[in-house]
């Protein structure tokens, strides 16, 4: 890895990590200061609230009414995977192929740098904005339910293990798009293959989420393996899936760097 690089392309994506970072926060300070502590079926009002099938695609199930199933169910449905899919999406998308295709990428060769090395300093700079991304708001969530509520409300352990997994999650989601990065020279092939797979595994998950005739497709979805609400409630362990991810995501950010290495570019 290249540290001038690194530092300097690092410092070009803060502004837009800061950004979606902001906008998570947020949605869950929202989410939390909706939750009522005093009216234990608060949660299952909330959900009432929404039409029964949109509920059951977006995987909204409540199986305890605490702040920590609340925050869990409404904030990682929905807001948190918007986020995490754009900012994942697009940064990937603009590490390498947007490079390549503008001719930035020419400028980055030039050096005594190796291509192995920017590539891989490339990818580096996704990794860290998403755990940026998951550290924030994982922090200021916790500071905001104590803030509101006073500490032992949110469930600290569960909380963390929620974002996680999360965190993991949309580790093995930038690997795969970072690879698509690294195979196309343009920027709009890169950018429709990762958001298509990307739409296949949710949309195979919603599907899945319908009933429980449909759950096979949760399985075949990167998407099933995540679920809050079952993460906060202790009916399943992030041990399994979480080793699943981190080496789907480091092979496939390997398969990324040797897809670089070996292409011919049109510098």
């Amino acid at each position: 890895m290249n540290r001038a690089l690194f530092f300097s392309t690092l410092k070009s994506k803060f502004k837009f990590i800061l950004i979606c970072s902001s906008a998570l926060v947020l949605y869950s300070v929202i989410i939390i200061s909706m939750y009522d502590p005093n009216n234990s079926e608060s949660s299952k009002i909330f959900m009432e609230m929404m039409p029964e099938d949109f509920i059951k695609a977006l995987g909204f199930t409540v199986l305890d009414t605490g702040l920590t199933a609340f925050l869990g169910t409404t904030m990682y449905s929905m807001p948190y995977m918007i986020f995490m899919i754009a900012f994942t999406l697009i940064t990937a998308n603009s590490l390498v192929a947007r490079n390549v295709d503008r001719g930035s990428m020419a400028c980055y060769l030039s050096t005594p740098v190796s291509k192995s090395k920017v590539v891989m300093t490339q990818g580096s700079i996704l990794v860290v904005g998403q755990f940026i991304m998951a550290t924030i708001l994982t922090i200021l969530s916790i500071l905001a339910a104590d803030s509101i509520f006073g500490s032992g409300l949110l469930e600290y352990d569960s909380f963390i293990n929620v974002n996680l997994l999360g965190f993991l999650l949309f580790f093995v989601v930038g690997a795969y798009s970072f690879l698509f990065s690294c195979i196309f020279n343009e920027e709009k092939y890169s950018i429709a293959f990762s958001s298509g797979v990307t739409l296949v595994f949710y949309v195979l998950n919603a599907i899945g989420n319908m009933s429980e005739n449909l759950s096979f497709f949760n399985k075949i979805s990167i998407f099933g393996a995540f679920n809050p609400a079952k993460i906060v409630n202790g009916s399943v362990s992030i041990i399994i899936p979480s080793i699943i991810f981190i080496v789907s995501g480091i092979v496939l950010y390997f398969i990324a760097i040797q897809v670089f290495n070996r292409k011919n570019l049109p510098l």
